[in-house]
């Protein structure tokens, strides 16, 4: 943790892979990094997906507040990377009925083509809003 300022400057100065080397020690480090929510939020809108998946899971490490975290991920449920949308619906899911704002997108990318995405999207729901889903993972509709 007395690491976390130079960590703080190689994530604004660093590439690609160093950001998300940094961005991975951060959450590592957890709360006791919290106030690096600002700088890992940032890398939110980074033009690295690779970067922008890693903020995603790194920001709910740090356990950042709800009012922080949920807005600031919620743009990335609709990035183009799948990656991104994966990383983000997790993070999203450790919040719980806090990430209520969440279950729109979520419910729409359960119906993506991409397997790992739509399981991924119906994880996310059940713990954000146990019982949205219905038995099997199935949406309330019957949709999948």
């Amino acid at each position: 943790a007395e690491r976390l300022p130079a960590i703080l400057q190689v994530l604004a100065e660093g590439d690609e892979e160093t950001k998300e080397a940094c961005l991975e020690r951060l959450g590592l480090l957890g709360e006791t990094a919290v106030g690096a929510t600002p700088s890992v939020l940032a890398c939110t809108e980074d033009p690295s997906s690779k970067v922008r998946a890693a903020a995603a899971l790194a920001v709910a490490r740090l356990r950042a507040t709800p009012d922080d975290l949920v807005p600031a991920l919620l743009p990335l449920l609709s990035d183009e990377e799948p990656s991104v949308r994966i990383n983000c619906a997790i993070a999203l899911s450790s919040y719980g009925a806090a990430a209520a704002a969440a279950l729109p997108e979520l419910q729409r990318m359960t119906e993506e083509e991409n397997s790992k995405v739509c399981a991924t999207a119906k994880a996310a729901i059940d713990r954000i809003a146990p019982g949205a889903t219905g038995p099997e993972g199935d949406s309330p509709s019957g949709n999948q």
